[in-house]
Order: C-alpha cells, then structure tokens, then sequence
C-alpha cells in the first residue's frame, strides 16, 4: 500500500483575515469623506444645471412666442428660489397656482432639497425679444456650506442670455 503525500491545508489563517479586514477599514475609511463631497458636488452641479437650463428655456419661449415669459419662484419669500420655480407665460402667476391649473405653465422644477439659492431677484421676465427686464445673480450652493463643494454662479445680463461659472467654494 501506497501512501499519497499529504498535501498541506489551504485557506488563510486568522491573522491573515483580521489584517485584510482592518486595511478594508481603513480604505473605506479614508474614501467616505470624499465620497459624501463628490455627491454635495454633484447635487450643487444639478441644481445650477437646472436653474440654467430653465432660463434658457424661457428665453427660447419668449423668442418663439413672441410675448414674455416669467420664471417665478416657489415658496413664502418672494427670493425663495430652493423652494423650485414655475416658467409660465402669465404675469403674477404663481407655483400653487400653475399646480391647480396649468393653463399658461410652461414648466415646473421640483425644491433642490439640502441646496441654498441666493439672489435677490423676485421673478425673471424674458421679453419677446429675448432681453430681460432686469439682470439677476444666482448662487447655488450646498446648504451646510461645506467647504470643499465649489459655489456655481448664474449670472442672467440684459441681453438676456445666461452664464454659468464656477465662483469659489460654498464656505
């Protein structure tokens, strides 16, 4: 009778999976903080997107239509633009009312929920011609202001068309 080596045990000791698990830790550890600002990042990148895009949309209505478009925002403060907006082709028409008849909406944007939009504009009015009435600013930024999120900035000029720039970061 033969005997067969016997081959040695394989698999991985104890100690071998404790170090494994602890240097997982510690990756996974370093990486979640940059993680959680990528999607502050991300969200504050959104919403500036959103805002833009929906001045776009209502100066290319004024052209289209021929008449003014109003961008209103959402919300109890005349400047609560977090709140959302309401792109419609009726002057003084409001979010709560464009929701109960939405005759003369064109489009409406849900609140940018953990955001801060600051401007001092009330309302925006495209005119037929694709002007303005009156230039506006908007800052959008992450509501805890967290330091390694980069503000965005929407500036709208009288000529109507809006840009969008990066503007230092939300602290």
């Amino acid at each position: 009778m033969t005997m067969c080596p016997r081959r040695p045990a394989s698999g991985f000791t104890l100690i071998e999976l404790m170090i494994t698990i602890v240097v997982l830790g510690i990756i996974v550890g370093l990486g979640i903080p940059s993680l959680q600002d990528y999607i502050l990042s991300t969200r504050v990148k959104t919403g500036s997107q959103e805002l833009f895009t929906s001045l776009l949309y209502a100066r290319s209505e004024a052209l289209k239509r021929n008449g003014n478009v109003y961008i209103y925002p959402n919300g109890g403060a005349a400047t609560d633009w977090v709140n959302g907006w309401v792109v419609t082709t009726q002057n003084g028409k409001t979010y709560a009312q464009c929701q109960a008849d939405q005759a003369n909406c064109l489009r409406f944007q849900q609140p940018l929920n953990g955001l801060a939009v600051t401007t001092a504009a009330t309302s925006v009015t495209y005119q037929n011609d694709g002007r303005v009435a009156a230039g506006a600013t908007f800052e959008v930024c992450d509501a805890a202001g967290s330091a390694e999120v980069r503000k965005r900035s929407i500036s709208v000029t009288l000529t109507g068309r809006p840009t969008l720039e990066y503007d230092g970061n939300c602290s």
